[in-house]
């Protein structure tokens, strides 16, 4: 920016100043002492000239170069009616200029959820606002231009996958347009969860609940029957129970997860007939007569088993 200060200087300062330059001049002092030199001889000439009957006193000889020296003295003086430092308007400036680039600093993500993350930084000079993003970092999507010229800048990016790492660029342009980004930052949106409940608990606690889809993973009921996954990508699954001996209604779900948690994903344990099997024979054993030999199996099947 830049401001003028404008000012009359008075007759007086004027005066002051023309003298100072004036007597700056080498030759000044000898027109000066002419100057004197032809009034002294004029006012002689005068004097002559009032009394009757006496010659007019001649002027000097010199009065050839006195006329001379007072023309040099004119045209000493001409210039100086040009000079700017003393007459006239006095302008003063003082620059304090604009900033030419602009700066962008205090880039990051302050707030994030599964499907939104709030991006805020700070520039140097007014501008407006505009965050590039994308699931790599080429970006290739972009938030609308929000036109505000401010120096505190904040952008909420919105529609999210939950679970999943955004790289993100941020932009201004200030009135002047001068151009600013600042880029290559990455923020991770929250992940989801699906639970549900397995019942009756005699089926459902231990029971194995395997999840396949945009992400794997394997857990195991608690005691109650119930199971979580949690930390995942928006996205389609599968939930799928199993437990020796049970059978279970449905025999598996699907699920999409958007923007929420997923809950009441439930399941009904059954118990099926399952034949008995010997996985662990007896061991011969040898005894004498009269003692009792005690023999164990190890089976599977649906209870109750008899042997």
């Amino acid at each position: 920016m830049k401001t003028k200060n404008v000012g009359v200087v008075c007759a007086r300062d004027a005066q002051r100043c023309f003298h100072s330059q004036l007597a700056a001049l080498p030759v000044v002092p000898a027109v000066i002492t002419a100057l004197k030199t032809w009034k002294e001889a004029a006012t002689a000439s005068a004097k002559s000239l009032s009394q009757p009957g006496k010659p007019l006193a001649g002027l000097p000889s010199s009065y050839s170069s006195y006329l001379c020296q007072i023309f040099l003295l004119l045209v000493l003086l001409a210039p100086l009616a040009a000079m700017t430092g003393c007459a006239g308007l006095v302008t003063g400036s003082t620059n304090s200029p604009a900033p030419t680039t602009l700066s962008i600093s205090n880039v990051q993500a302050a707030s994030t959820t599964a499907s939104s993350s709030q991006i805020v930084w700070t520039t140097n000079v007014a501008a407006d606002s505009v965050v590039n993003y994308g699931t790599t970092s080429s970006y290739g999507l972009s938030t609308p231009v929000n036109p505000a010229m401010v120096t505190s800048h904040q952008v909420t990016i919105s529609g999210l996958a939950a679970g999943t790492t955004y790289y993100y660029q941020v932009q201004s342009t200030d009135s002047k347009n001068n151009h600013g980004k600042s880029g290559g930052h990455t923020f991770a949106t929250s992940g989801l969860s699906i639970s549900g409940t397995i019942s009756p608990t005699t089926g459902g606690g231990a029971a194995t609940v395997t999840l396949t889809g945009a992400s794997s993973a394997t857990t195991t009921a608690n005691s109650s029957g119930a199971y979580t996954f949690t930390g995942l990508p928006s996205g389609s699954y599968g939930i799928t129970p199993s437990h020796l001996g049970y059978s279970f209604t449905p025999a598996s779900q699907s699920v999409t997860v958007g923007t929420t948690n997923v809950s009441a994903v439930n399941f009904t344990a059954s118990a099926t007939t399952v034949a008995p099997a010997i996985t662990t024979q007896p061991a011969n054993q040898t005894v004498a007569a009269g003692q009792t030999a005690t023999f164990s199996v190890t089976a599977t099947g649906t209870a109750p088993l008899g042997y």
